[in-house]
C-alpha cells in the first residue's frame, strides 16, 4: 500500500471493500453445496450474456468466499422437530477481471462488469431455495454494487440539478416580493423551518450564499404559497398595521406570493415533487427503487423542466423598462463640478 494512501482508505481496504466488486451475504441451509451453487450461478450468468462457460481459473478470479460462519437463528421450540442449521457466507464478486470485450454498449470494462453483476445476481436468486427441512439458499443480500452506485450517481446529479433550478425560480419569486427579507421570507408562509442542522443556520445563511429554500424538502415547496395560520399575537399585529376593516380583510386573506404567475408556478409544482422525493430516498440510502417510482420520477422530471422553462420565458416576456432606463431611487447624485479650462503657463518676469 503506498505511504500516501489516506488513513480512511487504508481502513476501507482492511475491511475488504473494493470499488469495482459486488458484495453479497448469502445464508444457506443444511449441507447445501454452496460452492457448487456459486459455480452454477456463474455459468448461468455467462450463458445469459452469450459467453462461454468460465474455466476454473477465471471462476476463481471472479468469485471469492471471504468467510463462512454457522449462525444459530431463532432457537427451536421445545418438542418441535429439528431444523436444518444455517450458514452465513460473505461473497465477493469481481467482474472487472473477466477479460471479456464483447459486453456493454460503450465497450468499457465497467459496462461489461455491470452486465455480469446483474446476470450473476439473477442467477443466484434462481438457485434452489432452502427451508427447515430442505438444504438450499435461505436468502441473499446484495450490498455494495458498482452498477447501482454508478446509476444512482447519475440520478443524484439529475435530482440536484432539478432542485437547484427550482430554488432559483422560487428565490426570484420571493426576492421580487420581499426584497427586504432575503433570508426571512419563510415566516410569511405555512412552511416552518425546523432545525435540521445547527441552530445558527439562519444567521449563517448569507455567509453560505444560501436562503431558507436550501433547508426544506421537495414536498414542502408546494406549500410556499399557503399563508401561515394567524395566532393571537399575529392577529393583533395585523390589526395594528391595517388602516381599516377592509385592509385587515385583505391582509388576512393575502397569499405570500404577490404575482399571480408566480402563484401559478408554485401551484403547478403540486403533485410533481412527490415523485422526486420518492426516488431521492432510495438514492440517498442506496436501496432499490421500485419500477413504479422510477416511472413516476421520469414523468415528473419532464413536466418539471417544462414548468421551469416556462417560468423563465414568462419572466423574459414581462413588460418592464430596461434596467438602464430605471431611475435610481436613492439620493440624487451631486452636480458635477464645472470643467476647468486649461490656463497658459505663467512666464516669470
Amino acid at each position: 500500500m503506498p505511504p500516501s494512501t489516506p488513513q480512511w482508505r487504508q481502513h476501507q481496504l482492511r475491511a475488504g471493500h473494493d470499488d469495482h466488486a459486488a458484495r453479497f451475504l448469502v445464508v444457506t441451509r443444511g449441507d447445501y453445496g454452496f460452492l457448487d451453487g456459486l459455480r452454477e450461478a456463474l455459468e448461468n450468468a455467462h450463458a445469459e450474456l452469450n459467453r462461454n462457460p468460465p474455466d476454473a481459473e477465471l471462476a476463481s478470479r471472479l468469485l471469492n468466499v471471504e468467510w463462512s460462519r454457522l449462525i444459530d437463528g431463532q432457537a427451536a421450540t421445545t418438542g418441535a422437530p429439528a431444523r436444518l442449521s444455517r450458514t452465513l457466507h460473505r461473497v465477493t464478486f469481481r467482474p472487472d477481471d473477466s477479460g471479456y470485450e464483447d459486453v456493454g454498449k460503450d465497450g468499457t470494462q465497467e459496462a461489461r462488469g455491470d452486465a455480469l453483476i446483474a446476470a450473476f445476481a439473477d442467477a443466484l436468486s434462481a438457485l434452489p431455495r432452502g427451508s427447515d427441512t430442505t438444504p438450499g439458499i435461505d436468502h441473499t443480500l446484495k450490498l455494495h454494487d458498482p452498477q447501482r452506485l454508478s446509476h444512482y450517481a447519475d440520478l443524484y446529479r439529475e435530482i440536484a440539478a432539478i432542485e437547484m433550478a427550482i430554488r432559483e425560480c422560487l428565490s426570484v419569486v420571493f426576492l421580487r416580493a420581499y426584497a427586504d427579507e432575503p433570508h426571512a421570507f419563510m415566516a410569511r408562509t405555512k412552511v416552518e423551518m425546523k432545525p435540521k442542522d445547527d441552530k445558527e443556520r439562519d444567521e449563517s445563511l448569507p455567509q453560505r450564499h444560501e436562503n431558507q429554500l436550501f433547508h426544506i424538502l421537495f414536498d414542502e415547496y408546494a406549500a410556499l404559497n399557503d399563508p401561515r395560520d394567524v395566532n393571537l399575537a399575529g392577529l393583533v399585529d395585523r390589526i395594528r398595521k391595517s388602516l381599516g376593516f377592509d385592509q385587515l380583510k385583505e391582509l388576512l386573506a393575502a397569499f405570500p406570493v404577490v404575482h399571480d404567475k408566480h402563484g401559478g408556478f408554485i401551484g403547478a409544482l403540486r403533485g410533481l415533487l412527490s415523485p422526486l422525493e420518492q426516488i431521492r430516498n432510495p438514492v440517498a440510502h442506496s436501496r432499490f427503487a421500485r419500477e413504479k417510482a422510477r416511472q413516476n420520477y421520469e414523468n415528473a422530471r419532464e413536466k418539471i423542466w417544462e414548468r421551469i422553462a416556462q417560468f423563465w420565458e414568462d419572466e423574459a416576456n414581462e413588460q418592464q423598462p430596461p434596467v438602464a432606463d430605471i431611475a435610481p431611487t436613492g439620493p440624487a447624485a451631486p452636480a458635477a463640478s464645472p470643467a476647468i479650462e486649461p490656463q497658459p503657463p505663467t512666464v516669470p518676469q
